[in-house]
Parts: C-alpha cells; sequence; structure tokens
C-alpha cells in the first residue's frame, strides 16, 4: 500500500477526515512516547547521580573518618592502639575500593586527580603512619587527608552542578514535549469543533430539504469527505427543485384551467341560488307585505279613533291649562300680599326691639337715681344719728330734738327699704327686657327667614305660572297637531287599500318567479357534480 492510493471517493487518505484525525492521534502517541522516554531517561540518569554524589559524599566522610583514626592512633596505646590500627586499616581498604567503584566516565571534573593523589601519596602515607606512627608524620598525613576531603567536596559540588544543568535540561525537553503536545490537542479540537458544526449544518440542510425548503445550500468549504457530501446535497436540491418547480408550473396550469371552470361554474351556481333565495325572499316578503298591510290597516283604523279620543283629551287639557294659569296668577298675588304683610311685621319687630332697648337705658337710669336716692338714705340714716347723740347730750333742751331725729332715722330706714326694692323691680324690668329684646330679634329673624321662603315661593310661583303658560300653548299646539294627524289618518286609510291591491299582485309574480329559479338551481348544480368527479 503506497501513500499515494485514496479513499473511497476520489480524495487521497491525508485529505480524509479517519486520515487527519490518524495523523493527530499518531502525532500525540509519538510526543507522549517521547515525553515518556525523556522522563525515563531523566529519571535514571538522576538516580545515577544521586548514586554517584553519595559515593562522594561517603569519600568525604571516609576522609574525616581515616583522619581521626590517625590522630587517635598517635594517643592510643596497647591494645586501643592495635584495634585503632585495624580500623585505620579498614578505612582505608574501604575508601579505596569506593574509589575503584566510580564509574571511569563519572561526571565529576578531578576524579582522575584524586585516584592518582591517593594511589602515590595518601595511601603510602596512611600506611607508614599505621606501621610506624611518627609525631613528625602527623602533620603530613593531616594535611593530605584535608586536602583529601577537600577534593572530595568539589567532587560532590561539580557532581550536584552537573545533576542541575541535566535537571534543567530534561525539564526544558518536557516542557517543549508538552507545548508541543498542547498544540497538537488544540488543533484537534479546532479540527473536531470545525468538523461537528460542518456536520451540524449538513443536518440542518438535510432535515430542510426533508421538510421540504429549498432555500439552503449546504456548505462546500474543505477538501474532505463533508466538502463532498455538502456538494451532492447541493446538486440534490437543484435537481429536486428544477423537477419541484416543473410540476408546480404544471399544477398552476392545470390548476387555473380548473379554476376558470369552476368559477364559472359556481358563479351559475350562485347566480341560481340568488335568484331561488331572492324569489323565495320576495315570495315571503310579498305574503308578509300583505299581512303587514292588512295590520296597518287595522292600526290605522284604531289611530283614527285614538286620534278622535286625543283631540277630546286635547280640548280638556287646553281648558285645563287656562284654568291652572288663572290660578296660578291669583296665588303669586296672594303670595305678594303675604311678602308686604311681613316686611311690616319685621318693620314693627324692629320698632319693638328699639323700644326694649330704650326700656333697658331708663331702667338703667332709673338705677342711677335709686343708687342716689339710697346713698341720700344713708347720709340721712347718719345724720339722725348724730342728731340723737346731740339730743342726748343737751339733755331736757334736746327732748323735741330727739323725737325728730327718731323719725328722721325711722324715714331713712323706709327709704333704704324702697331703694331696695325699687332696685329688685328695676332688675326685673332690666331681666325682662333684655329678654324681650332676645325673643324679638328672634322674631326678626324669623320673619326674615319667612321673608326669604315667601320670595322663594314667589319665584317658583312665577316659574309655574310661566310653565303653565308654556303648557297652555302647548295644548293648543297640540290640539291643532291632532287635527291635522286626524285629517292625515283619513288619507292614509284610502292609500293602504290601494296598497294591499297591489301587495296581491307581486304575490303571484314571486310565486312564478320562485319555479323559474328552482329549476335553474337543479342544472347548476347537477354541473358542479359533474366537475367534482
Amino acid at each position: 500500500m503506497t501513500r499515494s492510493r485514496t479513499a473511497a471517493g476520489g480524495l487521497a487518505w491525508q485529505k480524509t477526515v479517519a486520515g487527519r484525525l490518524f495523523l493527530l492521534a499518531a502525532a500525540v502517541i509519538v510526543l507522549g512516547g517521547s515525553l515518556v522516554f525523556v522522563n525515563l531517561r531523566a529519571s535514571s540518569a538522576l538516580r545515577e547521580q544521586l548514586e554517584w554524589i553519595d559515593e562522594a559524599g561517603q569519600l568525604r566522610r571516609d576522609s574525616a573518618q581515616m583522619l581521626y583514626l590517625a590522630q587517635r592512633l598517635e594517643t592510643a596505646r596497647g591494645e586501643d592502639r592495635q584495634r585503632v590500627r585495624a580500623d585505620l586499616r579498614l578505612s582505608v581498604e574501604g575508601f579505596e575500593a569506593r574509589l575503584a567503584r566510580l564509574p571511569a566516565d563519572a561526571p565529576a571534573v578531578g576524579l582522575d586527580e584524586v585516584r592518582a593523589r591517593w594511589r602515590l601519596e595518601v595511601r603510602p602515607a596512611l600506611v607508614r603512619w599505621a606501621r610506624h606512627p611518627d609525631p613528625g608524620q602527623l602533620e603530613a598525613v593531616r594535611r593530605l587527608l584535608g586536602t583529601q576531603s577537600a577534593q572530595a567536596s568539589r567532587l560532590v559540588e561539580a557532581a550536584i552542578e552537573i545533576d542541575r544543568r541535566d535537571s534543567e535540561r530534561a525539564q526544558v525537553i518536557e516542557i517543549l514535549l508538552l507545548c508541543l503536545v498542547a498544540v497538537i490537542i488544540g488543533l484537534g479540537l479546532v479540527l473536531t469543533h470545525r468538523l461537528a458544526r460542518r456536520t451540524r449544518r449538513l443536518v440542518e440542510v438535510a432535515n430542510a430539504m426533508a421538510t421540504g425548503s429549498h432555500a439552503v445550500r449546504a456548505p462546500q468549504d474543505g477538501d474532505d469527505e463533508l466538502a463532498v457530501i455538502g456538494a451532492a446535497l447541493n446538486r440534490v436540491e437543484r435537481s429536486l427543485r428544477e423537477t419541484i418547480d416543473r410540476e408546480i408550473d404544471a399544477r398552476a396550469r392545470l390548476g387555473a384551467l380548473v379554476t376558470e371552470v369552476r368559477s364559472a361554474v359556481d358563479a351559475i351556481a350562485g347566480s341560481s341560488q340568488r335568484m331561488v333565495t331572492s324569489a323565495q325572499t320576495l315570495t315571503q316578503r310579498a305574503s308578509q307585505q300583505s299581512g303587514h298591510v292588512l295590520d296597518v290597516t287595522t292600526a290605522v283604523l284604531e289611530a283614527s279613533r285614538a286620534s278622535e279620543a286625543a283631540k277630546r283629551r286635547a280640548v280638556e287639557v287646553a281648558d285645563a291649562a287656562i284654568r291652572s294659569h288663572s290660578t296660578a296668577r291669583s296665588g303669586r298675588d296672594a303670595v305678594s300680599a303675604i311678602g308686604g304683610g311681613m316686611e311690616r311685621v319685621r318693620e314693627l319687630a324692629e320698632q319693638g326691639v328699639e323700644a326694649l332697648l330704650a326700656l333697658a337705658d331708663r331702667a338703667e337710669t332709673v338705677g342711677e337715681v335709686v343708687a342716689s336716692v339710697d346713698d341720700l338714705a344713708s347720709r340721712t340714716q347718719m345724720v339722725a344719728l348724730n342728731s340723737k347723740i346731740l339730743a342726748a347730750r343737751a339733755g331736757e333742751h334736746g327732748r323735741g330734738f330727739a323725737v325728730l331725729a327718731q323719725e328722721i332715722a325711722a324715714l331713712a330706714v323706709r327709704s333704704r327699704e324702697a331703694t331696695v326694692r325699687a332696685r329688685e323691680i328695676l332688675e326685673e324690668i332690666r331681666v325682662a327686657s333684655l329678654a324681650g329684646v332676645s325673643r324679638s330679634r328672634e322674631t326678626r329673624d324669623a320673619v326674615y327667614e319667612a321673608m326669604k321662603t315667601i320670595g322663594r315661593a314667589d319665584k317658583t310661583i312665577d316659574g309655574l305660572t310661566d310653565a303653565l303658560t308654556v303648557s297652555s300653548q302647548l295644548a293648543t299646539q297640540i290640539l291643532a297637531s291632532i287635527r291635522e294627524h286626524t285629517t292625515g289618518m283619513g288619507n292614509l286609510q284610502h292609500s293602504m287599500r290601494e296598497i294591499d291591491e297591489t301587495t296581491k299582485d307581486n304575490l303571484v309574480s314571486a310565486q312564478s318567479t320562485d319555479a323559474e329559479a328552482r329549476e335553474l338551481d337543479g342544472l347548476a348544480s347537477h354541473l358542479q357534480q359533474l366537475l367534482a368527479s
């Protein structure tokens, strides 16, 4: 199978929907595999680097331990020295074995230098020190082990730096691969969305064509199967539209012909039905008119009798209106006379109020006089008392003067009693005057109200008089109209007799027209049945 082989429909397999989705899936799988491979390789390298860093760190710890044992060997004695020497020998062997386990291609700068220094300087010095501890050699051993520990530390730092760079490189590669995967997935989503949108549009076009709509077009953009399907749907739609247009034209011509024939038949049928209906209506109306004419004739006779009776009643109403008009005039004169009398009563009430007020004023004046008399009586009583005192002092010569003083005192007492009684009477007069004034004012107000009522009654009677005058005139006019109406009813009676004769002739003509219209309607119905079949 070659790459140029085409799919069913004349399309290269790379341009088909399945081919494009397969390419996207293959790209995602390849990138995913690459990402997994990179992760596995980075994990393996990281694991190796961690192991190497651990070994390098152990070298640094072994160097420190050997330095510690070398220092103890100087001070140890007896069995303790033998044990320290054995431990130092084991540390040397362990350091050498760990140094030998490090791979030759280890990513550390200076590993060969560490091995050479260990083989040529450090190990021989430690062996000599273990055999014959010489205080003069301890400083050289310490310096060599310190240098070796520093080199081991540099190995660890170099390994860590190399591991960091490898990790960053692996992360960059992973990020690039993830970006490529995201781009490919985004392209896949865009392609899927575009395919789904085009597929939905094709389904909508197919549904519209199924429902008889031919105003839609299927999308033909692209070079895949959906574009081929859209072009095929458009060709089918054009073919269906042309076929339907031809059928519609043929049906339109046939329908126009049938419509013209049916219109003619319907016109004939409608005309015949209208003729039948008109004839029936005319017959019914002629019959009804004959009955109505008889009813109207009877009603005219009754109306003539009623107009005669109305004329008699109109004469009576006119006479009654004239009498009512005269009575209203008499009532208006009587009300005017009552108004004049009430005006005189009002004037008398005003005069009575003024007289009572004057009487009250005079009573007050008399009260003042009585008060003066009362004061004079009081003074007289004082004078009489003084006279008695003087008469008593005079003795025998003043006896007559004492009798006079006693009489004067008695007169003063009676005067005071008289003034008190006069004051009471004056108070009663004043109260009665005020009450009379109040009642006189109430009488005056009542007279005012009565005069207002009489005024309104006068206006009402005037309006009634005017209305009765108008009623009398209207009664006269109604009497004249009824007389004219009676004359018209006589003429109407004569006309109704002539209309009755004409109606009978129309009834005979309408019955003849009805029979002919029924025959024409039967022919039109038979023609409609033939067209319907």
